[in-house]
């Protein structure tokens, strides 16, 4: 989206702050992520049912896609992205959040 080449030192320091951020989602894996952010803010392993409702549906639509075949390849985006994947997939195992470890309340 920049139009040009991303310095590989501006890459390197988007993957440092990775680091600085007290939690990393993926949106992939919304469940895990919710429960991820709960235990990092209150030391306990759940998700609230109203947290896996899209209450902010596009369109009214509350199944929504996004269709990623027409976005060109994004060097940058891409190394950033990995070490997001890294540092989430790295907490959940840290922090054993799983589908068992948290349990839906209310």
């Amino acid at each position: 989206m920049a139009g040009g080449n991303i310095p590989v030192e501006r890459i390197e320091e988007a993957k440092r702050r990775l680091h600085k951020f007290l939690f990393v989602g993926l949106l992939s894996y919304w469940d895990l992520s919710i429960c991820l952010f709960n235990f990092f803010t209150t030391g306990e392993r759940f998700i609230v049912a109203g947290q896996l409702h899209n209450n902010r549906p596009t369109n009214g639509h509350a199944n929504t896609q996004y269709d990623q075949g027409a976005v060109p390849e994004d060097h940058a985006d891409g190394e950033v992205y990995a070490a997001a994947v890294k540092r989430f997939h790295g907490d959940i195992a840290k922090h054993n959040i799983t589908q068992e470890s948290c349990p839906i309340v209310g």
